[in-house]
């Protein structure tokens, strides 16, 4: 069974539909599915590969669909142009039919059409659901392994239970401290955001981040110190609902204790929110965040990529 069909946003309801008999893992809204799919920046519906139900009296009903990335990103180190698979799966009604292969290959030759040499297999930042492959689904891997997928990295989540973190309001956080203030992100900065991003960081960071200025509420909070952008932190702009993530502190303004309000207020306001957990994703310094609020080694992803 090969998919024949793409994703549109009118699809959202069956796309819901999908998503909630299919998957637990992240913890989603429809609205955050809506934005990971339709609102990114990449999204067109002939890279969102479909399959419908053919068989029963609900012949309308999502049964796969691979969300395809196929803008082409050159590795300087190696000279790879690597596309990706940002979403896959299968409904777990007609798993074992053949219908995976079918999708994976046909996603595959699109990808070796735009010109990728590897594909990368759902860690596909800026704009991604699931940083790789969780290393509990040992069939899932297994099952990619024999489709020719290698393990590049494993990355680590962080988790933090909120109710257990004594956290102050976020209006007391956002207070002047030390010459520094915190305050919910405007479109007004836009601009000072890419700049200071675009300095210190990646593009990738600044797309990823800046989707918290629409939401509502606001979900990036920037640092300012003489009314100059110092650093950032934003929340529920990947994965799914409680996700944290990107932050960064300019350097020269390192140490002051910034990056920990920054941390603490984007939790103090999930946890106001009604959050339950928070999940830092792609976690570097554990250390630093098992400090700032107790957070504890959490899931374990495989990057996995593919050469054509």
């Amino acid at each position: 069974m090969t998919p024949s069909h793409h994703l549109q946003p009118g699809d959202l309801d069956r796309l819901w539909a999908f998503w909630s008999e299919s998957f637990d893992d992240p913890p989603m809204t429809k609205s955050m599915l809506a934005e990971r799919v339709f609102r990114a920046a990449d999204y067109s519906p002939e890279n969102t590969l479909v399959q419908f139900d053919d068989e029963g009296s609900d012949a309308s009903r999502i049964i796969a669909l691979c969300l395809i990335v196929p803008e082409v990103k050159i590795e300087t180190e190696t000279g790879a142009r690597i596309g990706g698979i940002r979403w896959f799966g299968v409904h777990p009604d007609r798993q074992g039919e053949g219908i995976a292969s079918a999708l994976l290959d046909e996603s595959l030759e699109r990808l070796r059409s735009a010109g990728a040499t590897h594909v990368d297999f759902l860690a596909t930042p800026p704009f991604y659901i699931r940083p790789g492959v969780d290393i509990r689904q040992t069939d899932f891997i297994a099952w990619l392994l024999g489709k020719g997928f290698e393990h590049e990295r494993t990355n680590f989540n962080m988790t933090v239970e909120l109710a257990r973190v004594d956290l102050p309001s976020v209006e007391q956080l956002c207070d002047e401290k030390a010459g520094y203030r915190i305050r919910r992100a405007t479109p007004e900065d836009r601009e000072a955001f890419r700049v200071l991003c675009e300095r210190h960081w990646t593009k990738n960071w600044r797309a990823e981040a800046w989707q918290g200025a629409g939401h509502d509420p606001c979900s990036l909070f920037i640092a300012e110190g003489d009314d100059t952008i110092v650093g950032f932190a934003s929340y529920e702009t990947s994965q799914g609902m409680g996700s944290f993530g990107p932050t960064g502190v300019a350097p020269e303004h390192r140490g002051r204790g910034l990056g920990a309000r920054l941390l603490r207020v984007t939790l103090a306001d999930m946890k106001r929110l009604g959050r339950a957990r928070a999940e830092i994703g792609w976690v570097g310094p554990v250390d630093f965040y098992h400090r700032a609020c107790g957070a504890t080694l959490g899931p374990a992803y495989w990057q996995m990529r593919k050469r054509l």
